[in-house]
């Protein structure tokens, strides 16, 4: 039951992504690529807004 729900779910997404690439293609594609490259930069980027922000906050604790 619940592997068919996600095959019903599955086809929905993908008839709906197929419905926007038949409107824009260019856009989709990348806004595809884009999510994929923050899916796999967002860790690196999340460490980094974090260091700067703790950075930040030690400094003006210190002053």
């Amino acid at each position: 039951l619940s592997s068919a729900i996600t095959t019903i779910r599955e086809k929905q997404f993908y008839s709906t992504i197929s419905k926007q690439q038949r409107s824009n293609t260019r856009l989709t594609s990348q806004q595809l690529r884009l999510i994929l490259l923050l899916s796999l930069f967002s860790p690196l980027l999340f460490l980094l807004f974090f260091s700067h922000i703790y950075a930040h906050f030690s400094c003006t604790i210190t002053n």
